[in-house]
């Protein structure tokens, strides 16, 4: 999930392991009423960001609204970072080439060397700007709460579809796969996440609105 909150508007857009969007909600944020029904939203879903406080600051701020007990370290242990999962895909593709090259010279055998579709960006990008030329996505002027959340979720596809390349690629080779195991949908630290989030839903009252 992604969120934005700009005053009384919210923005939460869904998107699945590929990054492809799957949901969008666009509410007024009105009080207790809406406090719930934004929390059902995000219940059980791992939270796409790449400003942490952009994301947990809202939640928190329904938490209270709603009289949810939900603490900040909880929260943060759901977000799914944009820069992790670059700095993870980058890891996992320096792993990968090191384990070709170590098989070159333990067997005496010549391999292709890997050859990704997409570069990993260097330095890894903190901010929109960064992001933007990056991805060589068109730079969004962010003009409303929409606004925000579809430029992030137009980035984690973008990030997602660097470890899907990742991943993709190692598991054609079978010594690969056979070192490594099968390709893995999320890098480690959104796996965690996601299960996170799974596991440890919000306790919000029975009656309060249904995700849909």
């Amino acid at each position: 999930m992604i969120v934005a909150q700009q005053g009384d508007q919210v923005a939460i857009w869904q998107v699945d392991l590929a990054g492809n969007p799957c949901g969008a909600w666009v509410l007024p944020y009105e009080g207790v009423d809406s406090a719930l029904r934004l929390l059902s939203i995000c219940d059980r879903r791992g939270l796409i960001t790449m400003d942490p406080e952009r994301t947990v600051g809202p939640l928190l701020g329904w938490a209270k609204a709603g009289g949810i007990s939900i603490d900040r370290e909880a929260l943060e242990s759901r977000l799914c970072l944009l820069s992790t999962l670059v700095e993870e895909t980058r890891e996992a593709r320096a792993t990968y080439v090191a384990a070709v090259r170590e098989l070159e010279v333990r067997d005496g055998k010549r391999l292709s060397p890997l050859v990704w579709g997409r570069p990993v960006p260097e330095p890894v990008p903190q901010t929109l700007d960064q992001w933007a030329s990056a991805s060589q996505l068109p730079r969004v002027d962010v003009q409303s709460v929409g606004d925000e959340a579809l430029q992030v979720a137009g980035l984690a596809r973008y990030a997602l579809g660097l470890w899907i390349d990742t991943e993709g690629r190692r598991n054609r080779r079978k010594y690969l796969q056979d070192e490594f195991g099968q390709s893995q949908p999320l890098s480690s630290s959104w796996r965690r996440a996601v299960v996170s989030a799974y596991g440890s839903p919000f306790d919000l009252p029975a009656t309060s609105p249904q995700r849909n």
